[in-house]
């Protein structure tokens, strides 16, 4: 059975291939989130941004247009990078977003991979590696 919800969240994916890519940043760290948004603006793509897991869901909920890419801390508050994955990957309209996963350990590539997200990356973040896999994931293909 589809929801208008469901029916809301189509027109959004419908929308990515219409408009830069949209990569959604979560990250309980004002100043790491900023520093990443910022990144990603510079180098062409639209961003939203959500402090914790919890936000990020009641974005990804509301109808707006969905991202084409999600990056995350494993360790967010309220609701985990981790639990979000499980939560997206769960919701059959969701589950179409591309996930990475971001913490200051050296097993974040496997821990990443094993939760379901494509990637892992370990801070401190290289803006370069940043660039390179965003760009990889969502099809920018931009040489650098």
């Amino acid at each position: 059975m589809t929801t208008s919800l469901d029916k809301t969240l189509e027109r959004g994916l419908e929308q990515l291939s219409e408009a830069a890519p949209l990569v959604m940043v979560v990250q309980p760290d004002r100043d790491e989130r900023q520093a990443l948004c910022d990144l990603l603006e510079v180098d062409g793509y639209r961003v939203v941004e959500a402090q914790n897991g919890h936000l990020a869901l009641q974005q990804l909920r509301s109808g707006a247009e969905l991202p084409r890419l999600l990056i995350a801390e494993v360790d967010g508050s309220l609701i985990s990078g981790a639990e979000l994955l499980r939560i997206i990957r769960e919701t059959p309209v969701l589950c179409r977003i591309t996930c990475v996963l971001v913490a200051n350990r050296r097993d974040i590539e496997r821990e990443a991979k094993r939760l379901g997200a494509v990637a892992g990356l370990q801070k401190p973040l290289s803006d370069a590696l940043v660039l390179q896999t965003v760009g990889w994931l969502t099809g920018r293909n931009v040489a650098r």
